[in-house]
């Protein structure tokens, strides 16, 4: 989540950091198979977790056997050295750690307690960066540059942006989760500063509307089990009403509008959308795209160059520059995630199940994020394990208790 950048570790180590990261999820999946087959494994759970692996593999292996296809043709296509090639691959090997994930839920009996945990580590992390970004634009004070300064070059309306923590759209369904259950304050403050960060520290229009989004069907979805909660749905119903009828609804859509205020963001995906389109068609890549660019080739930078100043980016165009990067291989890659989201949204909402209001949540806003941003990018890519896990174990825990 950045911890370490706190001590304003360099930028290379961190690259390297990254890599050893994807390493220890591949050695932690190991340790975890090994525990599933040790003899001191109770049956019942050797059980629950080789089933719980059988469904990851249904992803996992089709998914492996594509990014390694795509890493050989990359390098055979730009002549990546070994160290770019790996860190190229290191944020698609994040999903090795979705085997360490289900062993721990099973082992639990829930994913919730281990969802609690990670959401402190990003509430605490979220506070050092707003910290951090409010004494750096307001006072220019030089605290936790290394966080602050992670883009430097990222700025909208003269202040420094800071991009989200890692998992937070997870950490955000988990918060209101709790929330709807139990009504804890604590919960509505920590997720109020969460939902506010992407309007205020990280000025992202699009995320915040999925985040919007993704609150109000979970608060929909609640069962109205009291007085309140059916009055804070007609209220949500009127001011949703009211929103439509005077047009504000209208006026935040005409934002993404190429012509609007803020429309220069809009038209700079669009153009990046048509290049990198013109580039598979020139280059007659349809089926296994262009595979992974990464600026510190030379020939991968020639297709990334906007202008001698400017550069287009993959991770600003969601599933599509997911599908440049593997073309058409790429439905196999979204579309098996978005099958098992689906698979567990209908097994939980068809049996009632208590998991109904976060697995829908979840899997709105993954769906909803993946259109603009990519979830396979270095600051995204560790949510998708946690989605893989979380649909298989609910998925299949609810059809195992019906």
């Amino acid at each position: 989540m950045g911890y370490l950048l706190i001590f304003n570790i360099d930028k290379n180590m961190m690259v390297y950091l990254q890599m050893i990261i994807a390493v220890i999820g591949i050695i932690t999946a190991f340790l975890s198979v090994l525990a599933v087959y040790s003899r001191f494994c109770p049956t019942k759970l050797r059980k629950k977790v080789l089933l719980e692996f059988k469904k990851l593999n249904f992803y996992i292996v089709p998914y492996l056997l594509i990014v390694l296809y795509e890493g050989l043709h990359t390098k055979f296509m730009y002549g990546y050295n070994n160290i770019t090639l790996m860190y190229a691959l290191t944020p698609y090997l994040y999903v090795i750690f979705s085997y360490s994930l289900s062993y721990i839920f099973t082992v639990d009996g829930n994913y919730l307690p281990f969802l609690k945990k990670i959401s402190t580590l990003g509430i605490v992390m979220t506070a050092i960066r707003i910290m951090g970004w409010f004494f750096y634009n307001y006072y220019r004070l030089p605290i936790f540059l290394g966080i602050v300064l992670q883009s430097p070059d990222w700025i909208r309306n003269g202040l420094q942006r800071i991009d989200v923590i890692p998992l937070y759209g997870i950490i955000v369904v988990t918060l209101l989760n709790n929330y709807l259950k139990s009504n804890k304050l604590r919960n509505l403050l920590m997720l109020l500063m969460l939902v506010g960060y992407p309007i205020f520290v990280t000025q992202v229009r699009y995320l915040t509307i999925v985040v919007l989004i993704t609150i109000i069907s979970m608060i929909y979805l609640k069962p109205s089990k009291s007085s309140k909660s059916v009055f804070v749905k007609i209220l949500l119903s009127i001011t949703l009403s009211f929103s439509i009828i005077f047009g504000l609804i209208q006026q935040i859509i005409a934002l993404f509008n190429p012509d609007s205020l803020y429309g220069l963001s809009t038209s700079a995906r669009i153009e990046a959308m048509n290049h990198f389109y013109n580039l598979i068609n020139i280059t007659g890549n349809q089926f296994d795209g262009l595979g992974y660019l990464l600026s510190w080739n030379g020939n991968a930078a020639q297709l990334l160059t906007k202008n001698i100043w400017q550069n287009y980016y993959l991770s600003d165009l969601g599933i599509f520059g997911g599908l440049v990067v593997f073309g058409l291989l790429g439905i196999i890659v979204y579309g098996l995630l978005y099958y098992l989201g689906i698979k567990s949204v209908i097994n939980n909402w068809n049996h009632d199940n208590v998991n109904r209001v976060m697995v829908v949540g979840m899997f709105i806003y993954m769906v909803l994020s993946c259109l603009s941003l990519n979830i396979f990018d270095m600051n995204r890519a560790m949510d998708v394990p946690f989605y893989l896990a979380i649909f298989c174990y609910t998925s299949l825990k609810s059809r195992l208790e019906h």
